[in-house]
């Protein structure tokens, strides 16, 4: 039981049963969060990969040579985290996260503890990122970065959207040198009094410096990417780019409320 300021960690193996701190990092092969739901809080937690390249996030295997974090380490987090780091990127261009077919829902870890605030921002980097199941922090904002050489590929869902009564959609970033959207995939930033942001592979014109942009970005017919507006407000901000090639055969949509408000924009 470990009650901090700022800590950071790094051992071959780390087990917890109860953690409290404000900037916490654990680097480490193995981390076991075994004290139970909402043992562990804090304001910004980062997980780093030490040797192993890399992280698997969801499902209940806590085995193997991956740095897994399992939903009962995700049910461990508290509320109120303002930023979650996952990041096997130190190890080059073999590291690799996945996110698991069962998924992973960070909206408890990163529920605002006040109704007018957004929920905090989860972050994944590796220079292979692979989201096979759910992805979700409802109101939050999600960024996946696979890096200016990397490759990011989604066939599940990316789910930030906020259906709470005044509440507006959050932020999604996908972001690599190739990427690709395919399968069941579905991005949804949508809120009831206004969308939020979707950017896939850069943002307008690819001018934001901030953002690094895709060479290539792929997205199939099936897949769904949406920063609508339910009830009020406007639609949201949707782009998709790539400096060099950009296939899209889904669909898009950042509609204005069915109540009140105009449509949003989509590149």
């Amino acid at each position: 039981d470990v009650h901090v300021a700022d800590v950071s960690l790094s051992a071959n193996h780390i087990g917890l049963s109860s953690f409290h701190g404000d900037d916490i990092t654990l680097n480490a092969n193995e981390i076991d969060l075994n004290g139970g739901d909402d043992s562990f809080s804090g304001t910004t937690l980062s997980i780093l990969s030490a040797a192993t390249p890399t992280i698997e996030l969801g499902g209940l295997n806590d085995g193997g040579a991956e740095l897994n974090f399992t939903d009962r380490d995700i049910a461990a987090l508290n509320a109120g985290f303002t930023s979650i780091h996952f990041s096997s990127l130190t190890t080059g261009d073999s590291s690799a996260l996945t996110v698991e077919d069962s998924g992973a829902d960070f909206s408890d870890a990163l529920a605002s503890h006040t109704a007018d605030e957004h929920s905090g921002s989860l972050h994944l980097e590796a220079a292979t990122i692979q989201i096979h199941g759910d992805l979700t922090s409802h109101g939050g904002r999600i960024e996946i970065d696979a890096g200016e050489h990397g490759t990011l590929l989604v066939s599940a869902g990316v789910d930030v959207s906020d259906t709470d009564p005044g509440d507006s959609g959050g932020t999604v970033h996908l972001l690599g040198e190739r990427i690709g959207l395919y399968g069941g995939a579905r991005v949804d930033a949508s809120g009831d009094t206004g969308g939020g942001e979707v950017l896939i592979g850069g943002d307008d014109h690819g001018a934001n410096d901030s953002i690094h942009n895709a060479s290539s970005v792929w997205i199939g017919s099936d897949v769904e990417v949406h920063a609508d507006a339910i009830h009020h407000g406007d639609g949201g901000k949707i782009v998709v780019w790539s400096d060099d090639v950009t296939q899209h055969f889904g669909s898009l949509t950042a509609r204005g409320g069915s109540l009140s408000g105009a449509g949003g924009l989509i590149e």
